[in-house]
């Protein structure tokens, strides 16, 4: 039942688009967030007549399979996504019109594009800051043995995990992973390994006791996740800034919109972050953010 009222949701929309001249498909593994937002409000600034079929596959790449498959009906010009698995999924269909897409992703996940031909395509990729940030938490506290917490999200784990044990030894730390299966484990393990400092990779739903736990402890914690900042106590993060990438990204899918022509440098890789730091558990800690990066924070709280 479900497939059906999604088929049929598909060929009543379809029909519809197929009036407007400039089409663009925005297929997405998961819902809009900020990197759909700059991408759709750049191609609107320049031309504010573009149609925009959004839809989102909750994860589920059959379901992602399913669109793309039922987005062939009409006549779109551009193909935009976000992320490296959709991305592969549609640089590898050579029957699609022009590609143009972002990827953000872990230092390890370029093994995923080879083979890959990005001819026709445009798009922007960059890495998850993990250097910086450890670096950054360097410059606050200078621990010696670092926390890995294991999130519900295996492959970011995986990806952090691996990044962090390679940079280890050059910025001079002992990678301890850390489990989040059993509170009292994970208390315990707090207790035995006394880490410096906890690194939290991106996750999904998170027990708030986890949070609460390290900060019975009074480690200070590191995350991929904004949130875990701003609205669970994490001192610092460094994150992408998805909204800028998708802005850029829309720059390139005007050029192609206005000139039938791929840009001559279709493919950049580029360094936009936001900074975000959390004063109220620095205070609680007791230890001070560098100047430098009060002054570079995106968003502080007080």
């Amino acid at each position: 039942m479900k497939m059906m009222r999604t088929s049929l949701f598909l060929v009543i929309f379809f029909t519809s688009f197929q009036l407007y001249a400039d089409n663009i498909v925005m297929l997405s593994m998961n819902a809009d967030g900020p990197v759909e937002q700059g991408f759709r409000d750049g191609i609107i600034a320049e031309m504010p007549d573009t149609r925009f079929y959004t839809s989102g596959a909750g994860g589920d790449m059959s379901i992602f399979r399913m669109q793309l498959k039922a987005s062939r009906s009409f006549d779109a010009k551009i193909y935009f996504t976000n992320g490296q698995v959709p991305t592969k999924e549609l640089l590898s269909d050579k029957t699609l019109p022009n590609v143009v897409f972002v990827s953000i992703q872990y230092p390890f996940q370029d093994e995923l594009f080879d083979g890959v031909d990005f001819a026709g395509s445009a798009g922007i990729k960059t890495d998850i800051p993990i250097r910086k940030l450890v670096s950054a938490m360097k410059d606050v506290v200078d621990f010696k043995i670092l926390g890995v917490l294991k999130t519900d999200n295996n492959r970011n784990y995986d990806y952090s995990i691996k990044e962090l044990r390679q940079i280890s030894a050059e910025l001079d730390f002992k990678v301890e992973e850390l489990s989040t299966d059993d509170l009292f484990v994970l208390n315990s393990q707090l207790a035995e390994t006394t880490p410096h400092a906890v690194y939290i990779p991106a996750h999904g739903k998170v027990d708030p006791n986890i949070f609460d736990i390290i900060k019975a402890h009074n480690i200070p914690t590191i995350a991929e996740n904004k949130e875990d900042v701003l609205k669970r106590g994490a001192l610092l993060a460094l994150v992408v800034d998805g909204y800028r990438a998708g802005r850029i990204a829309a720059k390139k899918a005007v050029n192609i919109l206005k000139t039938d022509t791929i840009p001559q440098q279709p493919i950049n890789s580029i360094e936009h972050f936001l900074f975000v730091v959390n004063l109220m558990t620095a205070s609680r800690l007791g230890v001070q953010i560098p100047m430098p990066y009060l002054i570079i924070a995106d968003q502080i709280v007080r």
